[in-house]
Order: structure tokens, then sequence, then C-alpha cells
């Protein structure tokens, strides 16, 4: 029985490249690449372009005050994908919120500790 995985590959003639097919695989491969890159700027500016895009949209509706489907329709988008916009964006707002209350309740208990603190020190020197 032949271990198939030691089997070396067999080299004659046919499967041997040129130098010009190695130059013109070596070519292709090297604009295959460059139009990769391009493609990936053009999607990486289409992304930022769509970020904005979301951004003014739902800025639109948030503070000014209009209407989900008025602002979809306008430009041309679907209301149920704006209306996930929104809410994605009022719900990172919440979140920033509830982050902002959080360090602010920990900076409150910190001077408290701090006064009390103060108000001993302040004691002892007065006796």
């Amino acid at each position: 029985m032949q271990n198939l995985t030691t089997k070396a590959p067999i080299a004659s003639e046919n499967t041997k490249v040129s130098d010009n097919e190695n130059n013109s695989l070596t070519s292709l491969l090297n604009r295959a690449s460059s139009a990769e890159s391009r493609n990936t700027q053009v999607t990486a500016s289409r992304r930022h372009h769509e970020i904005s895009m979301q951004q003014t949209l739902v800025y639109e509706v948030i503070h000014h005050n209009k209407l989900v489907s008025h602002v979809a329709k306008e430009h041309g988008i679907s209301s149920k994908k704006l209306y996930q916009w929104v809410k994605a964006a009022q719900s990172s707002a919440n979140d920033s919120k509830q982050q902002q209350c959080e360090q602010l309740n920990l900076q409150i208990a910190q001077l408290q500790q701090q006064l009390v603190s103060l108000n001993h020190q302040l004691h002892a020197l007065q006796a």
C-alpha cells in the first residue's frame, strides 16, 4: 500500500513554467494586488461616507425632531434601517450617559470621604 502523504510531486517538461510565463503570472498577481488595494481604499472611503451619512440622518431625526419615515424617504433609504440607526445611537448615548453618571457618583463619594477626613483634621487642630 502506498503512503500518499509522502508522495513527492513528479516534475515533467509539461509542468515547468517558463520565464515568460512566470513574469506574466507575477505581473497578473501584482495587478490583482494593486486592484485589491484600490478596492480596499474605495471600500474604506465608502464606509466612511456611509457612517457620515448615518450620523447626519440620525442627527436630523433626533435633534430636528423629523420623522424617521420622512428622512428615510428624502434620502432614499429604508425606514427600518434608519430606525435601527437611531435606536443604536440612542442606546449608545444612554450607555455613555450612564458611564458618566457612574464616574460622577464615584467622584462624589471620593470627595465626601475627603471632606470627612478634612473635618477630622480640622477638629484635631482645634482641640
